[in-house]
């Protein structure tokens, strides 16, 4: 049994996630605790994942969830395979540095559950850059009791005894479980420490057909969390109605800082957002699933 678990659910391909495995492999080595790194494969294992395992069975274990069930029950295929009292999540579209294994835990010591930053690995590219604005006001701008409200699973950690079973409603949509999550901590009174020095870099959409599709995906995502509660709890962590949701993003947008031209992109790409969000109850209606309401 290890002190520490890396949960990674991974569906892309060895030459994509093979460099995010490898950069979780080394920084658990890097740790002077004891650490597994948890691969949960949604894809057909291959030759190429078997010889790095090979070379990383010290640290690394693959399970498989099956074959393309999606994110959300890859992570909680993950999640039940680890064995550690401290978990932390990162994905396959992540690289992280050497040293986060021991600054999460470090941080773990003074909080119960920490979210780091997310930093755009192209730099170059404006709609990777703009998602990465996106996630830093997401985890920053809504508090709640003096507290951020929002964890990220590409960059998050918590001691094991404070997370909630199950840790989300598996969603169809296989975006926006961290929303999910952060609504059950939330409402358990489980505080959420917010920490812009432990970083991991992602690989945001650099198209505008992926970031729209992205977005899309996520609004429905978001509406599907929303459904999982009961009106009151959804009140009672602050985040308020759709439209409010879209004012909200709508003054992030005016305000972004972008030139003109790109927050007026930037501004349609929330529309989109906010109206998946807003459109997804008359599509789908407002079923709760009781088995997983809070």
């Amino acid at each position: 049994m290890a002190a520490v678990s890396v949960v990674l659910p991974s569906i892309r391909a060895p030459r994509i996630a093979h460099p995010s495995w490898r950069s979780v492999c080394e920084s658990a080595r890097h740790s002077a605790s004891e650490v597994e790194v948890v691969v949960s494969l949604d894809r057909l294992r291959t030759a190429a994942d078997d010889e790095f395992l090979k070379r990383n069975s010290d640290v690394l274990r693959l399970v498989s969830s099956g074959m393309l069930t999606g994110s959300s029950q890859t992570r909680l295929t993950g999640m039940a395979a680890a064995t550690g009292t401290i978990v932390l999540f990162t994905d396959d579209d992540c690289v992280v540095p050497l040293g986060w294994v021991d600054s999460m835990i470090d941080a773990l010591s003074t909080a119960p559950v920490v979210s780091g930053a997310l930093r755009a690995r192209d730099r170059d590219n404006w709609l990777s850059r703009s998602e990465e604005f996106t996630d830093d006001v997401r985890t920053h701008s809504v508090t709640h009791d003096g507290a951020v409200k929002f964890v990220s699973f590409p960059n998050m950690g918590a001691r094991r005894e404070v997370l909630p079973e199950p840790l989300y409603a598996n969603s169809p949509y296989n975006t926006a479980e961290d929303v999910d999550l952060s609504l059950r901590l939330t409402l358990a009174g489980t505080a959420i420490q917010m920490r812009d020095d432990i970083t991991v870099d992602v690989t945001y959409p650099t198209g505008w057909r992926a970031e729209f599709r992205r977005k899309r995906k996520h609004g429905f995502g978001v509406a599907f969390v929303k459904a999982q509660f009961t009106a009151a709890d959804w009140r009672s962590a602050d985040i308020g109605s759709p439209l409010t949701i879209l004012n909200r993003w709508v003054r992030h947008s005016l305000s972004a800082p972008f030139p003109a031209p790109r927050r007026a992109q930037y501004l349609v790409i929330n529309l989109i957002y906010c109206g998946s969000l807003l459109i997804w109850p008359s599509r789908h209606g407002n079923r709760v699933n009781r088995a997983t309401r809070h």
